[in-house]
């Protein structure tokens, strides 16, 4: 490709995982750079190494970064920030759900800062590359119908159960992503979140335990492929028809309602804790 026909900058976290390389390659595919972002530690990845040798490296570079870690989040925001080039596209697409409790640096539950404050918090700190027109897609979860903002939040509570401590990651997420889309939304730079389903990733793995096993006999007929799961991910990331759409949840690339989210008691208090992290040394 002729590099004055690139058509700009993508950047996707998670982008090793299953829906993480559906969205590269998409995003490659329809002619953009792409800043594939994961984890530290490891080495790069074989998908990483094909979009190399199918796209060139001067349309595909990797970046390091720990969303649980501040620190680890700004020094890949200042590395972007100081290669000033504009972001077109962010799929905020890393996510996890852990076995056991855990504790992110700064002291939050480990899925509040990995599913929700560390992606909002990249994102945010990267305004100034964002532009008129820029895209921001975040990864949210069916489970944000039944989240909720606990008295602990966003720290752990006495009792760990991963689907509650990720449903409530999920739905803190949704609230944030609403709140910055209004944030945003004079300078035309859009955040919606998208409901990919239940899609065959590692992060339905399940323990051998009886309510795994139940909730794997219910679910497996409607769980989706990789594919499938990042379809209305990419459909928000390059569609001409939702140009200008902001503050919105898809899933299946329509539109759902989200008053619940927008009127969310909690919605001040989380939006309170992210701001705060700015400031946080």
């Amino acid at each position: 490709m002729n590099p004055n026909d690139i058509k700009g900058r993508a950047i996707v976290t998670g982008a090793n995982g299953g829906m993480g390389q559906i969205f590269c390659r998409s995003l490659l595919e329809a002619g953009y750079k792409v800043a594939m972002i994961s984890r530290p530690q490891i080495p790069p990845s074989d998908f990483y190494k094909e979009m190399v040798r199918i796209f060139g490296e001067e349309r595909v570079a990797l970046y390091r970064m720990d969303l649980s870690d501040i620190s680890s989040i700004k020094g890949v925001v200042k590395q972007l920030i100081d290669e000033a080039e504009p972001i077109d596209i962010l799929i905020n697409n890393a996510g996890m759900m852990g076995w056991k409790p855990q504790v992110a640096t700064n002291g939050f539950e480990m899925h509040n800062m990995v599913n929700c404050f560390g992606p909002m918090f990249f994102t945010k700190s990267l305004y100034p590359l964002f532009h008129k027109g820029s895209r921001v897609v975040n990864i949210v979860s069916l489970t944000v119908w039944i989240g909720k903002i606990r008295k602990t939040f966003p720290y752990p509570p006495k009792r760990f159960n991963r689907f509650e401590r990720y449903s409530d990651s999920k739905l803190a997420l949704q609230i944030l992503s609403l709140r910055l889309a209004d944030e945003w939304k004079a300078d035309n730079i859009a955040v919606n979140t998208m409901d990919p389903g239940i899609v065959d990733t590692k992060i339905i793995q399940l323990h051998n335990n009886f309510l795994d096993r139940l909730c794997d006999l219910i679910y497996r007929p409607l769980i989706r492929s990789p594919k499938e799961g990042a379809d209305t991910g990419i459909f928000l990331a390059l569609d001409p028809s939702v140009e200008g759409e902001t503050g919105c949840l898809y899933k299946n690339r329509r539109q759902k309602k989200i008053k619940r989210f927008i009127r969310h008691k909690d919605a001040d208090r989380v939006w309170r804790i992210l701001e705060n992290m700015d400031v946080e040394r």
